[in-house]
């Protein structure tokens, strides 16, 4: 009963947050959170630079998935190495992060974007070779191993719940946006002529690089995140009865095909082609994700006790090390690279 109490009030509470998103984030005071003076250009007047809600949201939305990680690696009834599963969270991110600026740029040819898709797809490939190499120096210092195939499930549930939160950083920045509906098939139109986001900003990706702000589009990240969701709370669900090669194969599998069939309600820039390049990761994330569950063993006789892992999370180290990592976050994805701040100063005289 516990396994279902915890889900019912997570899945209730990311809810909440996303339909408050969904009616919010498309207005134009949801997209810079701060300025700070950066030069002064003139006697009364700086240059600023800009931090946004994209990467509040991106930040919490990594607190969220790497907390939901640890509580969930830590209620395995196996023998607990905390330091392990925090340097294999700190390693995929650093790894993660790097490939999201790389394979934005190889892909869509611009240096300052972020890709998850590119950053996942990177992530999935390595996880299972640094989990191994991780357990040769646990061996080494004569600490348990990490079970590779419930950690590999814990980590593609986590990146599903954390990717569909993140979502809505993409909303309040105005990218990853939909194609206008009035572009679509009739069937299409009339499901989303009353469904549909309209954004609103000149700062706003789909303003400045598609001019579709004040129009209505396909509410992709909406969907997206609904979609992600779901996914992750199924894939929780698996993970806590046990289940844990179906719980990774779900969470992959769902994940990507998504990624596959969203692309193609997308009007943002994806690269040259027909198909993107994030299409065909997806698809090739898909198929090494089937080989990793035809290969490695279920370890299904290990069980899950969901309030053990709370417990372990509950502690001074933990809470800092993702409240650092939070903030680590937002100053890396939420600096504004291609919007800028005027600023001035003054004195309140009435207040003096």
């Amino acid at each position: 009963m516990e396994n279902e109490l915890f889900i019912l009030t997570f899945g209730t509470c990311m809810f909440l947050l996303l339909g408050w998103g969904f009616r919010s984030l498309t207005a134009e005071e949801w997209q810079i959170v701060l300025a700070a003076p950066k030069a002064k250009v003139t006697a009364h007047e700086w240059r600023g630079t800009n931090y946004t809600y994209y990467g509040v949201f991106q930040a919490l939305a990594f607190v969220v998935s790497a907390a939901l990680l640890a509580v969930m690696v830590s209620a395995l009834d196996a023998p607990f190495f905390p330091a392990a599963t925090f340097v294999l969270i700190g390693s995929l991110a650093l790894l993660c992060f790097s490939a999201a600026t790389l394979l934005a740029r190889l892909v869509e040819k611009k240096k300052y974007t972020f890709t998850i898709g590119g950053a996942f797809f990177t992530g999935l490939l390595a996880a299972p070779w640094l989990i191994e190499a991780i357990n040769k120096m646990a061996a080494t210092a004569g600490k348990p191993p990490i079970p590779l195939m419930p950690l590999l499930a814990a980590g593609a549930v986590a990146y599903a719940i954390g990717e569909g939160l993140g979502r809505l950083a993409c909303i309040s920045f105005g990218c990853c946006y939909g194609k206008p509906v009035s572009s679509l098939h009739p069937a299409f139109q009339r499901l989303f002529r009353r469904h549909n986001f309209v954004f609103h900003g000149k700062t706003k990706k789909i303003a400045y690089e598609a001019g579709l702000d004040r129009t209505g589009v396909v509410p992709i990240q909406a969907v997206t995140s609904t979609f992600l969701v779901l996914t992750g709370l199924a894939g929780i669900y698996l993970f806590l009865n046990s289940r844990y090669s179906s719980a990774f194969l779900l969470a992959v599998a769902s994940t990507q095909a998504w990624r596959y069939v969203s692309e193609m309600l997308r009007a943002d820039n994806r690269g040259a082609g027909r198909i993107s390049a994030y299409q065909v990761m997806s698809l090739i994330a898909i198929a090494y994700a089937f080989g990793l569950w035809a290969v490695l063993p279920n370890d299904s006789g290990m069980t899950s006790h969901i309030a053990v892992g709370i417990r372990r999370l509950w502690d001074p180290a933990s809470i800092l090390i993702l409240q650092a990592s939070g903030i680590a976050v937002f100053l890396y994805t939420g600096r504004s690279r291609v919007t800028e701040a005027c600023l001035t100063f003054h004195v309140r005289q009435d207040r003096i």
